[in-house]
């Protein structure tokens, strides 16, 4: 289980620094950097209701991290082996939502 601070407050699963889903997966198959991530659990607030329409309501101080990012040296088999890891929104202003976050842990092997 990954230690997992979030800072992006435009997110559905956000309670103030922490994630409510048991799991999340981050993607970015062919990532250089932390830009070319992102979070695919992250729901945008405004598009999706109540944080609690989703069932998922309290933060989650470990929880698993998928991991799509091939060049990470935290993938271990498709799962983040980070001990802690940073999603924040995205450096980068694209208008696609999965792009408003990224892993700010990665790290090329």
């Amino acid at each position: 289980m990954t230690n997992l601070k979030c800072t992006v407050e435009s997110c559905i699963h956000n309670c103030p620094g922490r994630c409510c889903k048991p799991e999340i997966k981050v993607e970015g198959p062919m990532a250089c950097d932390c830009e070319q991530t992102c979070c695919a659990s992250f729901e945008n607030k405004s598009a999706g209701g109540a944080m609690n329409s989703r069932g998922y309501n309290t933060p989650n101080e470990a929880l698993q991290v998928a991991c799509a990012a091939e060049n990470c040296v935290y993938n271990h088999s498709g799962e983040c082996s980070a001990d802690s890891i940073s999603i924040t929104p995205c450096s980068c202003s694209t208008p696609d939502c999965k792009s408003a976050t990224e892993c700010a842990s990665f790290r090329m092997k």
